[in-house]
């Protein structure tokens, strides 16, 4: 019994190491993360008319991942030729059980 509770402890440990360093956000909490933060400007002004263009991708499990989450593919779904300004949304439940990348594009 003390060595399936010391191998449970070894093993949770581990899952916790490997949490904080590869990853994308400022802060990435174990269980439950969502956060949003700048990915870059431009000499564009920011105007009230700003289109908005997404890209996202997904990933269930740590396993299977899908999407498209370029600045091009988020600008081409909405029509943006002037960048003015590019945010982030990413998400992550559980360990990565299932996670998001969401980038968030503004322009004319």
């Amino acid at each position: 019994m003390k060595k399936v509770l010391s191998l449970g402890f070894c093993l949770c440990l581990s899952l916790m190491m490997l949490e904080g360093c590869a990853t994308n956000q400022p802060m990435a909490g174990s269980l439950v993360s969502i956060v949003s933060g700048p990915v870059g400007a431009t000499a564009y002004p920011v105007t009230a008319t700003a289109k908005k263009g997404e890209g996202s991708t997904f990933c269930i499990f740590g396993l299977f991942s899908f999407g498209d989450a370029s600045i091009h593919s988020a600008c081409a779904n909405s029509g943006i030729t002037k960048v003015q300004h590019v945010d982030y949304q990413s998400t992550n439940i559980l360990f990565g059980i299932f996670s998001s990348y969401k980038v968030l594009v503004y322009g004319e």
